[in-house]
């Protein structure tokens, strides 16, 4: 009977030797010449980390045209819901509003990558004061003006008054097609929501890197989350891994920080 309770309590001591030999605290300067350049956009617009770690919680702080989000992490590897703590009311935008601010330029560009597969390419202005993420949908149309495709993505972290160019994948009925029409079909940051933005994850500790796994609430439902953040040897280098998924399966992104 001893035995039995032994073995989890020699668990929860492992745990805590684990959380104590690692401290991601710190304020972590991102290195855009070490980073993996997000898809169609640049990383100009990409902040700066700030983070704290208090036993097995992990504090992490962003921060972009002053716009700061706070977001807390239990590194227990068990199922816990967290909130992200966003701006000011004062530095919020309504979606329309913010979607006035950014300009389609020029005529958008479409062609077959393979089979039916397809990719729009063309470019944005962000006429705004505040950093945004931009979702796009284009649109293939025939002749008569029937849809014949359509292709999805985004200008991510489109700084203010910044152009940028945009890359979306869909697919196609017909080898085809007329005309071609994008349009914004939602903007983030900076963007007043009626969503809290929760997330329900689990952060499991192992050795120097943390995984986060799970769902996070948006205003187009919800999104899977899966990041990695790892500390190099000596401590001065942060790693963030994270995978997206998207229409052409898993995409793996990395962002490295210098400790400041």
């Amino acid at each position: 009977m001893k035995k039995a309770y032994l073995l989890p309590a020699i668990g929860l001591l492992l745990a805590a030797v684990a959380v104590a030999g690692v401290s991601f605290s710190g304020t972590w300067v991102f290195n855009a010449s070490k980073s993996d350049p997000p898809s169609g956009s640049s990383t100009s617009g990409i902040s700066d980390l700030t983070i704290k770690q208090d036993g097995n919680v992990l504090t992490i702080s962003r921060t972009a045209n002053e716009d700061v989000v706070v977001t807390s992490y239990t590194m227990d590897g068990a199922d816990h819901t967290t909130t992200p703590v966003q701006p000011s009311a004062s530095d919020l935008e309504t979606l329309d509003y913010a979607k006035s601010m950014i300009s389609l330029d020029g005529t958008p560009k479409a062609h077959v990558t393979s089979g039916n597969n397809i990719e729009v390419d063309g470019s944005g202005t962000n006429h705004d004061k505040f950093q945004h993420d931009v979702m796009l949908t284009a649109t293939l149309l025939d002749a008569n003006g029937k849809s014949v495709g359509t292709a999805t993505g985004r200008l991510e972290d489109l700084p203010a008054g910044k152009k940028d160019n945009y890359k979306l994948t869909g697919t196609t009925t017909s080898p085809t097609w007329a005309q071609v029409s994008v349009v914004i079909s939602n903007v983030t940051e900076h963007v007043a929501s009626p969503q809290t933005g929760g997330i329900k994850y689990k952060a499991v500790l192992n050795g120097n890197s943390v995984h986060i796994t799970g769902t996070q609430s948006s205003q187009s439902g919800d999104r899977p989350v899966d990041q990695t953040y790892t500390l190099s040897a000596d401590g001065k280098t942060l790693t963030l891994t994270s995978v997206r998924q998207g229409q052409n399966g898993p995409t793996t992104r990395k962002q490295v920080y210098d400790k400041k």
